[in-house]
Formats: C-alpha cells, sequence, structure tokens
C-alpha cells in the first residue's frame, strides 16, 4: 500500500508542503485474526516448509504473524531448544579464543 502513497505523492506539484503531506499519510498496521483451526491452502503449507521465500521486505522464511496460533503451523513458532540450535552458538568467546591460542 504504501507504494500506492508514493506513487499518488510523485504525480502531484512539488511543492514541499504538499509532499510531505502525503509522504506521512499511511495504513495503520494490523494483524489479521485467523481462526486456529481455519483450513489453510496447500501452498501456504508449501513456503512454511522452504528455508526462504521472497517476501515483500527479502528473502527469509515464511513466518506470518496471524498465522502464529494456527494448530498447523505453531509448531514454527516455537524457539528453538539447546538441543536444536547449532553448537556453535552456545560456545562463548573466550572458549574459542583458549583453543586457539593452544599451540604449546
Amino acid at each position: 500500500m504504501r507504494d500506492t502513497l508514493d506513487s499518488y505523492a510523485a504525480s502531484l506539484p512539488k511543492w514541499p508542503w504538499l509532499q510531505t503531506l502525503v509522504g506521512a499519510k499511511n495504513w495503520d498496521f494490523e494483524i489479521r485474526e485467523i481462526n486456529p483451526k481455519a483450513p489453510v491452502h496447500a501452498t501456504v503449507r508449501a513456503r512454511f516448509d522452504l528455508p526462504e521465500v521472497r517476501q515483500c521486505a527479502g528473502v527469509g522464511a515464511y513466518r506470518p504473524d496471524a498465522l502464529k496460533n494456527h494448530e498447523s503451523f505453531k509448531q514454527y513458532y516455537q524457539p528453538l531448544t539447546s538441543a536444536e540450535s547449532p553448537a556453535h552458538l552456545h560456545r562463548s568467546p573466550a572458549a574459542s579464543l583458549d583453543r586457539s591460542d593452544s599451540k604449546a
């Protein structure tokens, strides 16, 4: 929606006060409420299984806030346990230095 406002502002006269007025307008951000048992299209399920998908602001995991309470997708929003996360994230910087310095 932001691009709609920007293109509209570009079509107006270039008076600074008018550009500022239109540029300050925006829609409120709101997360849709979705029934946790609502049917979901197969392509939505497929997007959750992909490591990265193209999104409006770039590329990343598909995790829309509106689906975080849906029964089919709750597991995608759970924080990783220490057993699931990569081991290098649990090493302290000091431990890494101790190993690299021990050449005696």
